[in-house]
């Protein structure tokens, strides 16, 4: 009946329950310009995991049997080297696939541009180019003094430009830079 000539078989445990909890990194119900509706999920990933796949599609399933709209899903890599993890499944049965984006890849410039203190921040973790590292981080840390609303939020971006700089084994040139440039501002 169901067109297999087994040569062996072998007794597997039945009980396949698992309680699982998962909570994803990012997740909101979208509206987009089109008038579409789904959920969008966002992972931040540092460690290049070879079971990233699977980890996402239990996330896939979870999502779309309590939601039941379309799932849009996407990892966002902040390590130093180009992820290796798969973010593609193929099976007979299956065909699965999230987006990964490697944001190492991406020109500094498109954050540095920005407006938005927190997305400036995430230069760091960017594709340099052809520029100096001390170049790099003095335009972010301009552009997030222009752009913070007041002391107190932007003793909290330079917090995070530490703590994100370490990603890249660049915090000791950043608290150097942070403290030249704060000496200049205060004179």
């Amino acid at each position: 009946l169901l067109g297999i000539e087994a040569v062996e078989m072998e007794e597997l445990p039945d009980d396949i329950q698992h309680t699982k909890e998962r909570k994803p990194d990012f997740l909101k119900r979208i509206t987009n310009t089109q008038g579409e509706i789904f959920v969008l999920q966002i992972e931040f990933q540092v460690v290049d995991e070879p079971t990233m796949i699977y980890r996402m599609l239990d996330y896939y399933a979870m999502l779309t049997r309590k939601y039941l709209l379309p799932i849009e899903q996407y990892v966002i890599f902040l390590g130093q080297k180009k992820p290796q993890m798969p973010s593609q499944l193929e099976q007979k049965t299956l065909s699965y696939h999230y987006n990964l984006i490697n944001i190492a890849a991406i020109d500094y410039r498109v954050f540095v541009n920005s407006i938005k203190p927190e997305e400036i921040l995430l230069g760091i973790l960017a594709n340099f180019a052809q520029q100096e590292p001390q170049e790099v981080i003095r335009q972010i840390i301009r552009r997030i003094e222009e752009t913070a609303n007041g002391d107190f939020a932007l003793k909290r971006y330079r917090q995070q430009l530490r703590v994100l700089s370490q990603l890249r084994q660049l915090e000791i040139l950043t608290d150097t830079i942070m403290l030249t440039v704060s000496e200049f501002f205060k004179e």
